[in-house]
């Protein structure tokens, strides 16, 4: 799985995140809403079945939290100004079932990752 961004990094001061979680649930949204606020940063997941998990990590505090209480802290902090929210969109890879992956035919390197390989295992040296 991979995670899209979807939204540019919008401030907290302009974005209500409580509609926003209730807009991408109505979408059916998989993925995740990450706040990051000075001292403290958060991720609520949305899941394929439609729920929401929350993780905070107050670092002032130093505490790590899940829970509905961590959403209801989170949807309060997401109130202050000058904090960011990133919104990521999961995708699924495919992933090539057993038969496709035997027919996929192999192919030789090229000189150029050739070179390429010889320059890392020199690096790691």
């Amino acid at each position: 799985m991979k995670n899209h961004p979807i939204h540019g990094n919008p401030d907290t001061s302009f974005v209500n995140l409580s509609a926003l979680l209730r807009y991408l649930r109505r979408r059916r949204f998989v993925g995740k809403v990450r706040v990051e606020l000075s001292g403290y940063e958060a991720d609520v997941i949305l899941t394929a079945e439609n729920q929401l998990k929350a993780l905070e990590h107050d670092r002032i505090a130093g505490c790590i939290a899940e829970g509905k209480e961590t959403l209801q802290r989170l949807l309060i902090r997401a109130r202050e100004p000058s904090g960011i929210i990133y919104v990521y969109q999961t995708i699924e890879e495919e992933v090539p079932s057993p038969e496709e992956f035997e027919s996929i035919e192999a192919k030789p390197a090229t000189a150029e990752f050739k070179q390429k390989t010889v320059e890392i295992a020199v690096l790691e040296k």
